[in-house]
Order: C-alpha cells, then structure tokens, then sequence
C-alpha cells in the first residue's frame, strides 16, 4: 500500500494513532533491557516505532527481523536512520536525529540529500509533501534523552550489522495476525497493551503464541497492564491459551515505580 500524503496532512496531529499518526524519532523505552532477552540468531518480531527497537535488536545477530507499526512514519523515520548507518559517523546520526524532531523542513537539514536517494521513490514523495508537517515529533526530546541512542560502541555494531532496510509490515497490533508468515524466537510489543481492550489483548497474545518457536519470548512493558486486567493473571491467562495449543509458558513480571515489565516465556 502507498502512502498517501493528501490524508496524512488531514489527520497528522489530529489522531493519536492512525495510518500516519506521528513517529517516535527516538524510543522513550531503554532497550538495553529487552536485549539481554533476545537469543542470538533469532527470527524476531517488533514494533518499529522509532526504528530505535529493530535496530538494537541487530545487535544480537539475529536471522530475520520483521516490524509492525500503525504509522507510515515510523517506515519512514527507520529507514531514514538505518540509511544514515551507511555513511554517518555517531555524532552526524544524533545530529540528523535531532533535525528529524525540531527542523521545520525535513528535507532541508544537514546529510538528507544523501539520504533522500537510499529511500524508495514513494518515500521519497512522500516526505517532499509532508516536509513541512510534525510526522516524526512524539515522545522523548532527542537531546535530554540521548541515553537512549545507541553508544559510540552499539553504533559501530549496527553499522557493521545493519545493510538494508527492515521488513515492515504496515498494520495495527489487532490486524497484525494476517501479515504473519512465519514463527519467531522473540517478540517486543513495546507498550502497546496499555491501548487495547482486555479483549483485544488476550485476541493478539493468543494469536502471538500460536506464531512462537518453543523457547520464545514476548517481551512488553506497560504503564497500565496491571491495573486494568486485575481479574486474571497473566500467567492464567498464558496458561488457558497455553494448554490449548499444548504449549507451556511461564510469565516473569517485574515492577517498577512507573512501569511493569513483562517477560512471556514458552517453555514447551
């Protein structure tokens, strides 16, 4: 599917998750938790978002990467930065990073006329007519969470890693089931839980779990998870689903002052 930059000047700014609701220029999550989760040499699932997450996750050498967002412009904002990999230095790709947030014009910030031909001609379009709107400024400022971008160390790793841009799969979390083609070792749902129903919740880990590999993760962090499905665990829930399709999980939640990270871990 094309994007179609007439209705994303309609909507950009006005719904908060839509075909082409703004982009996270960086993650607001700090990955270096989720990886120490991820085997080396798995097929892996993620969200996009920033692009931030697949691009950690290379680190781990992994075998395939698929990604998911609902937003056209996390395609857009990850294959812009795994094109800066190729020929940026750190210092360049923060620099470009904190454009991408702030620059009223994003065609017109320093290293895009380099990286404007590594994109596809539909992206290419595309940002030319939207080069004047907000489609990458959610969440985190780049510069007071610089933390969060990849070291001097994990830069190097990813420009080594990082070729070509990641599959992508333009779809919400509650379609995502009709896209999936294969079976993966780890999968990262960021906090999307804390924006679906309890319903939809248990629809997508059921349809998740019948797409792991034995021995694989589902790793998601969530503001709200435990409060708003109180009245059954998620291990209860894991196991129900679990025992239907002769599996076995074990669930690992750990709690933090604003967060709960949860580690979804097939066993059988």
């Amino acid at each position: 599917m094309k994007p179609n930059s007439k209705k994303a000047k309609q909507v950009i700014g006005k719904e908060i998750f839509s075909e082409y609701s703004e982009a996270y220029v960086i993650t607001n999550e700090d990955l270096r938790d989720a990886i120490q989760y991820v085997p080396e040499g798995a097929t892996i699932l993620t969200v996009a978002a920033s692009g931030d997450h697949p691009m950690f996750f290379a680190l781990k050498n992994p075998k395939w990467i698929d990604c998911f967002d609902i937003s056209y412009n996390s395609k857009l904002v990850m294959d812009i930065k795994t094109a800066a990999l190729q020929f940026m230095n750190r210092d360049e790709y923060v620099d470009l990073v904190c454009d991408l947030y702030y620059a009223p014009d994003k065609t017109n910030i320093q290293n895009m006329d380099k990286i404007i031909p590594c994109l596809s001609k539909d992206e290419q379009k595309y940002l030319k007519d939207m080069r004047a709107y907000q489609i990458f400024c959610n969440g985190s400022h780049p510069r007071t969470f610089s933390y969060l971008l990849p070291n001097e160390t994990e830069y190097k790793q990813m420009q080594e890693m990082i070729k070509k841009p990641f599959c992508f799969m333009w779809t919400d979390i509650v379609n995502l089931r009709k896209y999936l083609n294969k079976t993966y070792d780890f999968m990262h749902l960021s906090n999307i839980f804390d924006y679906t129903t309890k319903s939809q919740t248990e629809d997508i880990l059921s349809s998740l779990m019948k797409r792991s590999n034995p021995g694989c993760k589902i790793y998601f962090e969530s503001y709200t998870y435990h409060r708003r499905h109180n009245d059954i665990s998620l291990q209860e829930y894991c196991e129900m689903n679990a025992q239907k399709l002769n599996q076995k999980w074990k669930v690992k939640e750990a709690y933090g002052t604003k967060t709960a990270k949860y580690i979804l871990h097939r066993v059988r």
